[in-house]
């Protein structure tokens, strides 16, 4: 059982894989271009915007000319395996013979493409190493559930999409390209064969065809500032509970027996203070197959000092979540309130590149034993003035302003970085005051929203979590159902993260009850209120079960006697150790609900 669930992520990492491949080499083989949209023999002189050499092909060319917005038609010579890009100025000059070149357009269907705009309608797929326009429309046109594609050549990212609408004018960022699953008059190979004009079966040409994968340096730019783009292929893993993973075995009427039934992750918090307790971690193993450190994986935790790198907490619970077949959380790459003081003391630029650093060696350390990473934690401030149209980030002073993009950098580093690991891999951004878009969390919910839409127009992000930490009187359940549904139209899993139901009420300094940052717990603790709070985590879980992009159900703890809110009682066990009524509303639910 230790190590089932690692063997299971490893097993899907490479079917993944294999059928990034086989889609892929499907595309090579089937996708059909207009016969004249290379043309041998031909060359534009001058008007040259870019020159590259060592470029394997001329279908990495045209994914060059396709990354560069000034380029409008390209020049390829296979003898010399140099890519000249060259400006639409060249169109209006005439070609030249020559019999070592190669020319083509920007894309071979221009009427049918949109530069500079972006689809965002839920994802299907997401598809690392493609080449060029035409392969990922293709690898849409394959898909039943694949309506529109985005393409990134700078990223060779390809993104399928359920929909065409809604769509957007990109404001920034690398150059996408868009279209639908198939052009007008455009066929593949199966509709290929077409009566002739006296009846004869005829099959149109095919004269060019996707080259293979991008080799690790698949170019060098010779004068102008660049780089060349490589990468691995990499499928998003299935963003609903059908990607459930078995972690390991779980003993019949457990809460996480029940919840492997549902395709759910259950987990909890845990604390390396309790852990020398034995009864505090065989409820654990028994009870939850997913877990999450609660300080022990944070910057100041593992990095204390800045030449001084310490593993030993955060190990010690990914050790345990190995040996007892759990799923393992990492939480978090980057937190405002987690910060070693070394950090805070560094200007902007080394703060960025400390940032970096940390992200990437955190990565290279636990890339084989975790799979839901939290990349970004609490970046909003509560106050969104304008209803979340236009996110306002939280100035603490070490992140923000600091580094203005801190969350946009770092999905984008920890992306990167997993990517090149070829191992499946799930960005999260988490924040509280989120998980409800009715009520007093409307406009942060909001706010979190529109920021999130664009990391998933990047392609960096896979999910959120919401934390809740709500109390016994929390009556937004439905905007929780709203938001997820919401999250799961763009092909965003959500998890709760952090939940604990507490006995108590949130205000802020005035005492007023607004969602506020300071916890005052309850003075009538007795069977009303865990009555009510039973109620609340049974509403939560009602709703994660009918939604199939809500991943998992961790709470902050389990125990009342191990709590952050303390005199509160917001978790399942009290504190000996004994399942409140709360415990058997989960497991009622999840024996029950629907069934």
């Amino acid at each position: 059982m230790a190590a089932l669930f690692f063997l299971l992520v490893t097993f899907l990492a490479g079917a993944y894989a294999d059928n990034a491949v086989d889609d892929q080499g499907a595309a090579r083989r089937s996708l059909k271009v207009p016969k004249d949209c290379f043309t041998p023999g031909k060359d534009y002189i001058g008007f040259d915007v870019q020159a590259w050499r060592d470029t394997s092909s001329v279908d990495h060319c045209q994914s060059k000319c396709q990354a560069l917005p000034e380029c409008a038609v390209f020049n390829y010579r296979d003898n010399e395996k140099q890519c000249w890009l060259k400006s639409a100025a060249a169109l209006a000059t005439a070609s030249v013979d020559d019999s070592g070149a190669l020319t083509g357009p920007k894309t071979c269907f221009p009427d049918c493409y949109e530069e500079g705009v972006t689809y965002d309608s839920r994802i299907v797929l997401r598809v690392l190493d493609v080449l060029t326009t035409e392969a990922c429309q293709h690898l849409c046109a394959k898909r039943s559930d694949c309506k529109a594609f985005t393409f990134v050549p700078e990223q060779t990212q390809c993104k399928l999409h359920a929909s065409e609408f809604p769509k957007s004018e990109q404001t920034g960022g690398a150059l996408a390209i868009s279209g639908p699953e198939k052009c007008p008059g455009v066929m593949d190979e199966a509709e290929s064969a077409v009566e002739g004009s006296e009846g004869a079966s005829v099959t149109r040409p095919i004269l060019w065809l996707c080259p293979p994968p991008l080799p690790e340096v698949p170019g060098v730019l010779i004068p102008l500032s660049g780089s060349p783009q490589g990468g691995i292929t990499q499928f998003q893993l299935t963003t609903t509970k059908e990607s459930f993973i078995k972690p390991g075995d779980s003993e019949a009427g457990t809460l996480r027996a029940l919840a492997d039934n549902r395709k759910l992750y259950i987990g909890s918090a845990i604390n390396t203070a309790h852990m020398n307790n034995g009864q505090y971690t065989s409820i654990l193993a028994e009870q939850y197959n997913m877990a999450v450190a609660e300080w022990e994986c944070k910057h100041t935790a593992i990095a204390p000092n800045a030449n001084t790198i310490n593993w030993n907490l955060c190990d010690r619970i990914a050790d345990f979540c190995q040996d007892n077949g759990m799923g393992f959380r990492y939480h978090a790459l980057a937190w405002y309130f987690s910060l070693p003081g070394w950090f805070k003391g560094l200007n902007p630029n080394d703060k960025r590149n400390a940032l970096t650093s940390f992200t990437e060696r955190v990565i290279d350390h636990y890339v084989d034993r975790v799979l839901w990473w939290d990349v970004a934690n609490e970046a909003m401030d509560d106050n969104q003035p304008d209803g979340g149209q236009t996110p306002r980030y939280r100035s603490d002073g070490a992140l923000y302003p600091a580094i203005p993009d801190w969350v946009s950098h770092t999905f984008h580093v920890a992306s990167r970085a997993l990517s090149a690991k070829n191992k499946p891999f799930k960005l999260y951004y988490n924040d509280y005051g989120v998980a409800s878009m009715d009520g007093w969390s409307r406009g942060k919910s909001n706010a979190m929203y529109n920021m999130v839409r664009g990391l998933q127009r990047d392609g960096v992000i896979d999910g959120v979590g919401f934390q809740l930490h709500i109390n016994t009187y929390y009556d937004l359940v439905d905007g929780v159902r709203k938001n997820i549904q919401r999250y799961g139209e763009l092909g965003l899993e959500v998890q709760f993260t952090e939940l604990d139901v507490g006995c108590g009420e949130w205000r802020a300094p005035t005492g007023e009850m607004v969602g506020g940052d300071r916890w005052v717990p309850c003075a009538d603790w007795g069977d009303a209120q865990a009555s009510r709070q039973a109620s609340v985590y049974s509403a939560l879980m009602a709703v994660c079960l009918d939604e199939p992009n809500c991943t998992a159900y961790v709470m902050w703890g389990f125990t009342d006697r191990h709590t952050w809110l303390t005199n509160s009682r917001p978790l399942l066990y009290d504190e000996n150790y004994n399942k409140k009524p709360a415990w058997w509303a989960l497991r009622d639910m999840l024996r029950d609900y629907g069934v």
